[in-house]
């Protein structure tokens, strides 16, 4: 197939295009302006359509843009490209994980990134991945959390019972 002629709609100059660039954006070779080829071009009447033997060499061809953004179907299944991964969920794994180097410290971040991260994946309608990742860095960010709770609990009481059985045995007041 050869190529049509498509008026521009800034300057209202015609120039040509080739089948591959329907359904997309391309510039006018005047005046730069971009225009939405439709898809529909080379479906109109057999004069507009050009072939290689009928061209004009002064007319030149315009450069392609971008494609033309088109909306995918209701239900349809979605590109790779539409779907990330949340940097929430890997920052939350991976302070669960430092938690076990770094004595728990990173363990109350993983557990607030993993939940946040969790409420940002349910949100968004598949678009966000890595809810097994939060998951786990509020499994590790939570043991290490309990860890340290029971922890500083057994502390407190050792100190105060040794506290309260140093004033019995050897009567030293407390305060």
């Amino acid at each position: 197939m050869g190529t049509a002629v498509f008026g521009c709609s800034t300057c209202g100059k015609q120039f040509r295009v080739v089948p591959e660039q329907a359904g997309r954006k391309v510039r006018c070779p005047h005046c730069e302006a971009p225009n939405s080829v439709p898809d529909n071009v080379f479906a109109a009447a057999p004069s507009e359509v050009l072939t290689p033997e009928s061209q004009e060499p002064l007319d030149e061809l315009s450069a392609v843009v971008e494609p033309a953004p088109q909306a995918p179907a209701p239900g349809a299944p979605r590109l790779p490209a539409d779907i990330r991964t949340s940097g929430k969920a890997i920052a939350a794994l991976i302070l669960g994980i430092l938690a076990f180097f770094s004595l728990g410290i990173t363990g109350i971040p993983a557990l607030i990134l993993g939940v946040v991260a969790l409420h940002e994946i349910d949100r968004s309608s598949g678009l966000i991945n890595g809810k097994g990742m939060a998951i786990w860095g509020i499994a590790l960010g939570g043991i290490w959390v309990t860890f340290l709770t029971v922890l500083g609990w057994c502390m407190l009481v050792v100190i105060f019972e040794d506290a309260w059985r140093s004033q019995i045995l050897y009567g030293y007041p407390l305060g």
